[in-house]
């Protein structure tokens, strides 16, 4: 009996076995069958170009995402744009991406255009208008530095019509000047020297190919809009909430690095000028100021450039008197008006007899409105108090003159600025590149322009040149600027 069983067991066992693999060799059949005929009659090509056609069209409906956020994009930039918020350019360009010219600032890597009242960029569709070139354009770099374009030309094919733009050269004295009678005289455009003598011992040749290739090429070079100023990471700089900020007529300030770190000057509205250095160590930390921006060479400022800015200037009705007197245009001792920010203050002792030797610096503090900051250790202490510019005074007891002058930070009066320039005139002598000999004397003098806040601004005006100093002199008379030569 078990055995039946046990054969029977073995039998359905087979038989299912076999049934399966039988179905299994009829579905394969069948199924190539269905696939064939699937094939042959376009259901796999159909099926596959619907796979095809709903991947093309999710690319285009991407193209026309991207399409649209670029739109858009475009649209938003040029609303900021028209209201002055430029992005900063990764390379050098033009507003619209055309050939610089002088109507056309080319702005390096780094900068971006600013709008004042009067030099309005636009939207970058099309160039600046020439009279917003002719306002003083403005550019502004990430740490806050701003500088204006000078438009000038090197050969005549440059010059662009209907434009006075000055050429970029030297001037040259109409008579007078060449001569040791020519101190402090004016020539007969009303342009003066100091301590110049004659013409010809004087040489600007340093920057003068650089400056000359880059206008030549790019129609204009850029000026620093302010007096150079103390970099905040410099120890000497006068910190308002310090209780004596430090400022001293010894070598401290007259250094180009400090701790292996080399010191750049700023070019921004509401710091103290670096003065109290040389002419030497000046044009050294022009040049550290944007020495790794392979778009722009920086260099202290050359008598061609001052030169070029002035007759700039003098081709506008408007600011033509300021070249050659600058009279309450400017900080001078003869300036009268209010003003209530940051300052410092020279106090000075003078021997009265006449003919004497001035005495030195005698004393200084700084202030920010009626907050005084340091000491004043002058013997009339009186003489050092009251408002600005109206403090700028002259008083004498029975031995000394006693005088106080102030000297005001970076861009802080709008009626000391020519198309957005500020303070070319007074504040502060400026150093630039020039040097000279004096004919006889075996020693290097640089030549310093403009006037500053202890002269007068008639005979001391925005052109002035005075070679009184050695290059090496660090004077609180002497500050500097600094000029962008685009490369």
């Amino acid at each position: 009996m078990k055995k039946q069983r046990k054969a029977r067991i073995r039998q359905e066992g087979g038989i299912t076995l076999m049934a399966l693999i039988i179905t299994i060799i009829v579905l394969i059949i069948l199924a190539a069958i269905t696939i064939g005929t699937a094939y042959t009659s376009g259901i796999i090509q159909m099926g596959t170009q619907g796979a095809k056609d709903y991947a093309s069209s999710a690319l285009k409906e991407n193209e026309i995402l991207n399409e649209t956020t670029a739109y858009v994009e475009d649209v938003v930039k040029n609303i900021k744009r028209r209201l002055g918020d430029w992005e900063y350019f990764e390379k050098k360009d033009t507003v619209n991406g055309a050939k610089g010219d002088s109507n056309n600032p080319t702005i390096p890597a780094g900068f971006r255009p600013i709008n004042t009242d009067k030099a309005n960029w636009g939207d970058g569709e099309q160039a600046p208008s020439a009279e917003a070139v002719n306002n003083g354009l403005v550019i502004e770099d990430r740490d806050g530095n701003q500088f204006v374009w000078v438009p000038c030309y090197v050969e005549e094919s440059q010059k662009i019509d209907e434009t006075n733009y000055p050429k970029y050269e030297q001037y040259t004295y109409t008579g007078g000047q060449d001569t040791d009678e020519g101190i402090n005289t004016p020539d007969s455009n009303g342009w003066r020297t100091f301590y110049y003598r004659q013409y010809k011992d004087w040489t600007d040749d340093e920057t003068k190919g650089y400056g000359e290739v880059s206008v030549k090429q790019y129609g204009g070079f850029w000026i620093g809009r302010y007096e150079a100023g103390i970099p905040e990471n410099a120890s000497f700089y006068p910190k308002p909430e310090e209780e004596n900020p430090i400022y001293t007529r010894d070598a401290q300030r007259n250094v180009t690095n400090e701790k292996g770190v080399d010191l750049k000057p700023v070019s921004k509205a509401g710091y103290f000028s670096w003065n109290l250095i040389s002419q030497e160590n000046a044009k050294e930390v022009s040049k550290n100021m944007y020495k790794e921006n392979s778009d722009v060479d920086s260099y202290l400022i050359d008598s061609y450039a001052w030169d070029t800015v002035m007759k700039w200037f003098g081709s506008s009705a408007d600011t033509e008197e300021y070249v050659t007197n600058s009279t309450g245009k400017g900080n001078y001792k003869d300036t009268t008006g209010a003003y209530n920010g940051r300052y410092a203050e020279h106090g000075f002792s003078y021997p009265k007899a006449e003919g004497a030797d001035n005495g030195s610096l005698t004393a200084l503090k700084y202030q920010r409105g009626a907050t005084t900051y340091g000491e004043a250790n002058i013997t009339l202490a009186e003489v050092l108090s009251g408002g600005l510019f109206g403090g700028n005074v002259t008083l004498k007891d029975e031995n000394h003159t006693f005088v106080r002058r102030i000297e005001t930070p970076t861009g802080a009066n709008d009626n000391f600025a020519v198309k957005n320039i500020y303070d070319m005139a007074g504040n502060m002598y400026e150093w630039t590149t020039e040097t000279g000999n004096h004919g006889s004397v075996d020693k290097t003098f640089a030549v310093g322009r403009g006037g500053d806040c202890t002269t007068s601004g008639n005979e001391t005006s925005a052109c002035m040149r005075s070679g009184q100093y050695e290059s090496s002199t660090a004077g609180y008379r002497y500050g500097f600027r600094v000029v962008l030569y685009v490369k």
